[in-house]
């Protein structure tokens, strides 16, 4: 089973989980139910993935008989899928205390740690469980899952290169790698590997999950919803398939994105995840105070999560709070030193202020760390522009324009990247040229293109019109005829 969550930032990942396997019995009345017939209909409901339906009948079982291992691995695999770990791990626990040398507590546990971010534990689990069977296909793929989360990639692709030769085609090894792929950005790969899987168990929900936002990334929307659909219709209690679904229908029908994202809060009981994920629906719908009071609730439970604090910076970014937006951005940096783009947003959350001198402090730094960061030389020509310092402001746009000219030629024909990019580009660009008839004319030119740009950007790519309403690079063509009717057309 399972899952996998796009927040435009991270991924939940599962290994294989082990559950006990029920057998056919008549089922009685509730209130009659001895604890083998509550454990039969408990594990029925969780195989069709029914988890809250199934927890009673579990808890039933293990009322009367507190001993019930198997009670104890579904009831748990149930609070699970409803990504309510804490009690997962609880039940896992004395699922242990009952045997503790069975295999499926070290699995489990492996697992769940490893979806709540705790991979050294994670790591420790898949371990002991390999000391108990040193050729467990689960353990060794949801190891190398583990190291996936710790970065250590090479290490995790070549555990499972020499598996896959060693034991051949398998749904768990093949999902593995297939999320190594999308962890680091080779979506085509991650889909190629998931489809693989798929052949082996065409109802695998990892599998399903995870090259549904691979698509979304690839920005094959179709495909992506056709995963999640399938994934809720095997496991209609499924948090994450209703969160991931709610991160491709942001793009396209906000309304229904906010019904799903609503339904995997509701269902998984105030999981930080599924808070994470309904954030950033909010961030699109332009309710960016909602999306912080989902990004505070989950940083309640997870103050160190980079990416997190990120999302949380943008929303006080976009909500027009800039010192707050800088404080978040700060976190950030003190977490990862590394992360360029927090350098860049602080440079933003100062030039939303007009602080234009401080900002280009923050684009400079933001170069030191990544040098092919053109949008931060776009930034600074806005900066240049408002001090009135054209001559130094068009050189940064013929360097960025260069840079983008570049990357487009690396990129396959259409993609969004570098047009997008021009957009913002040729709307700062008009600002550059001075007074005077000759720099009007230029100016327009260059704004007239600017629209006809994020034109085709938007059909080919996925934006929401809240990033484009407060992308500061496009606020230069927002008066233009044609710009207000794209935003039109989108808010439809």
């Amino acid at each position: 089973m399972r899952y996998f969550l796009l927040t435009l930032l991270s991924l939940a990942v599962s290994a294989g989980v082990a559950y006990a396997e029920t057998s056919a019995v008549m089922f009685t009345s509730d209130e009659d139910m001895t604890a083998d017939e509550a454990y039969n209909k408990g594990t029925d409901l969780f195989e069709k993935g029914k988890f809250n339906e199934a927890i009673p009948y579990l808890t039933k079982t293990i009322e009367e008989e507190p001993r019930y291992f198997a009670a104890y691995i579904n009831r748990g695999l149930c609070y699970y899928g409803l990504t309510q770990y804490e009690k997962a791990i609880a039940d896992f626990d004395a699922a242990h205390d009952l045997n503790p040398d069975h295999l499926f507590p070290y699995l489990n546990r492996g697992t769940t740690y490893n979806d709540m971010g705790r991979y050294e534990e994670a790591l420790e689990q898949f371990e002991k469980a390999l000391e108990l069977d040193p050729e467990n296909v689960q353990a060794l793929s949801g190891r190398a899952i583990v190291k996936v989360g710790l970065k250590r990639f090479q290490e995790a692709f070549n555990e499972l290169t020499t598996l896959l030769s060693t034991y051949g085609d398998s749904y768990d090894l093949l999902f593995a790698r297939g999320h190594l792929f999308h962890q680091i950005g080779q979506f085509e790969n991650a889909v190629k590997d998931c489809t693989a899987a798929l052949k082996l168990d065409p109802n695998g929900q990892k599998a399903l999950n995870n090259r549904g936002g691979a698509y979304l990334k690839l920005g094959k929307f179709k495909e992506a919803l056709k995963d999640f659909d399938k994934a809720i219709e095997l496991n209609p209690d499924d948090a994450y398939a209703y969160a991931n679904r709610s991160q491709v229908l942001r793009y396209t029908d906000v309304k229904a994105a906010l019904k799903d994202a609503n339904k995997a809060v509701e269902i998984s009981g105030d999981s930080p995840e599924m808070y994470a994920a309904r954030g950033e629906v909010h961030r699109n719908a332009g309710m960016f105070k909602e999306a912080i009071e989902d990004m505070l609730k989950v940083l309640e439970a997870q103050p160190n999560h980079v990416e997190r604090n990120f999302f949380l910076g943008m929303a006080y970014y976009q909500d027009k709070q800039p010192e707050k937006a800088i404080e978040r951005f700060e976190k950030v940096i003190e977490l990862d030193s590394s992360h360029a783009i927090a350098h860049y947003q602080i440079g933003h959350a100062l030039k939303q202020q007009k602080k234009y001198e401080e900002a280009r402090g923050w684009y400079a730094k933001t170069l030191e760390l990544d040098e092919s960061s053109f949008y931060s030389h776009i930034s600074l020509a806005e900066c240049y522009a408002a001090e009135k310092e054209y001559d130094k402001a068009q050189e940064e746009i013929a360097t960025a324009e260069r840079m983008i000219n570049e990357l487009k030629t690396k990129m396959p024909p259409g993609n969004y990247v570098p047009v997008y990019a021009m957009a913002c580009l040729k709307s700062v660009s008009s600002i550059t040229h001075g007074k005077g008839s000759k720099a009007k004319k230029a100016a327009k030119a260059d704004r007239e293109e600017a629209v006809s740009l994020l034109e085709e950007a938007v059909e080919v790519g996925m934006w929401d019109y809240t990033h484009i309403e407060t992308d500061e690079d496009l606020e230069h063509i927002r008066d233009e005829k044609d710009y207000k009717a794209l935003i039109k057309k989108m808010k439809k």
